[in-house]
């Protein structure tokens, strides 16, 4: 159920499917801290799970 709030505060009734970093607490801050071309500490193990299933890195 909550991933259908949080779906639902993202996508509008405009049929808007386009997000930004600023829409998601705290992404903007971690990236403003991190060096560029890489992702923040706190994903990389969301990037590891990603590169499992693709079999390639993810950014």
């Amino acid at each position: 159920m909550e991933t259908l709030v949080k779906k639902n505060q993202v996508y509008d009734k405009n049929n808007n499917n386009k997000v930004e970093f600023q829409d998601f607490q705290g992404l903007e801050q971690a990236l403003n801290k991190t060096a560029r071309g890489k992702i923040p500490d706190y994903l990389e193990p969301i990037a590891i799970c990603i590169e499992n299933v693709r079999r390639k890195k993810s950014y």
